[in-house]
């Protein structure tokens, strides 16, 4: 088993109670084999709607940015900015937050970062998903 990064969407450091469409910043913890550390925080940059990064891709911005068609199911808010938090969070494995919609999970897939939605404290969280890759690692 390598390294690692999980981003942890939370507003208090300690419990993952914080919707994926509605997170201003992610908590980026690195888990190995033996431990999990906190790397850093990192605040959702909002970007004009008009203007890509290098190497973005259009479609997916506008797909991110389609409010009609978001599929977040947290109702009640627009998901204009979605993307800027699928790109904060890339380069990441996996992605905690305690709810996603189905849109989004497809959007995060696409960089082959895996979602889960639940609510628990961060512990738990990093506990559970260190036990999957433990056991993704013996059945190989």
């Amino acid at each position: 088993m390598g390294k690692y990064l999980i981003a942890v969407a939370t507003s208090d450091g300690v419990h993952v109670d914080t919707p994926f469409g509605e997170a201003e910043r992610f908590e980026v913890y690195e888990i190995t084999k033996d431990a999990y550390c906190k790397l850093e925080e990192r605040t959702v940059v909002q970007h004009d709607e008009g203007v890509l990064k290098d190497g973005q891709d259009a479609d997916l911005r506008s797909q991110a940015n389609d409010t009609e068609h978001c599929g977040c199911d947290a109702g009640g808010h627009s998901c204009e900015g979605s993307n800027d938090r699928v790109e904060c969070v890339a380069d990441c494995t996996f992605v905690v937050c305690s709810k996603i919609g189905f849109h989004m999970q497809k959007l995060l897939a696409k960089h082959a970062v895996t979602a889960f939605d639940v609510e628990c404290t961060i512990d738990e969280a990093l506990h559970k998903i260190g036990c999957y890759l433990a056991r993704q690692r013996k059945a190989w």
